[in-house]
């Protein structure tokens, strides 16, 4: 779905076309966004950097600008009510509170497909709370969420449909 393993069967069509994304750029860029079971951040990156990372602000075409990575961090840690320090290095976060910061990741794409593999699985009951209400923000926004999970208490509190995988099959 988002590039990163070729397809092997069927097709998948996405706003009324056919797609088949080469690589997870292409699949950003069209507006699809996926947050991974594992994380893969740069620790020694400040969060800003992590969230910002392939695609930071510049000023005079060349330069990273700091100072507004660092304004779009808050203003987005804001809008989902994260309490996240843009200045604190990654490596020094909880497995935790880097999710928050991989969820917010895929949101600052304004993605209409937002794709979480078992999210919760680092995160406390509060925490997942606090996911839940996102995803209800971007459900409300009309943002789909393909929500990828074995606890089947969470994907029916949270889901409109429900399909079911084993081992690959339908």
């Amino acid at each position: 779905l988002i590039g990163i393993h070729p397809p092997t069967s069927g097709k998948i069509v996405f706003e009324g076309k056919e797609i088949r994304y080469k690589t997870t750029l292409e699949a950003l860029n069209s507006g699809i966004s996926m947050i991974h079971q594992e994380l893969s951040p740069v620790p020694e990156r400040s969060v800003a950097e992590n969230l910002w990372l392939g695609r930071v602000p510049l000023k005079n075409g060349f330069m990273v600008d700091h100072k507004k990575m660092r304004e779009d961090s808050v203003a987005l840690f804001q809008k989902l009510g994260l309490d996240v320090n843009p200045d604190a290095k990654m490596g020094d976060l909880s497995v935790a509170k880097m999710q928050m910061v991989e969820i917010a990741k895929a949101v600052s794409y304004d993605s209409k497909i937002v794709i979480m593999d078992e999210p919760t699985s680092a995160l406390t009951d509060a925490e997942v709370e606090h996911l839940f209400r996102i995803i209800a923000e971007l459900k409300a926004k009309n943002v789909a969420i393909i929500y990828i999970s074995h606890k089947m208490d969470e994907i029916f509190r949270i889901s409109d449909d429900i399909t079911v995988y084993r081992d690959g099959e339908y």
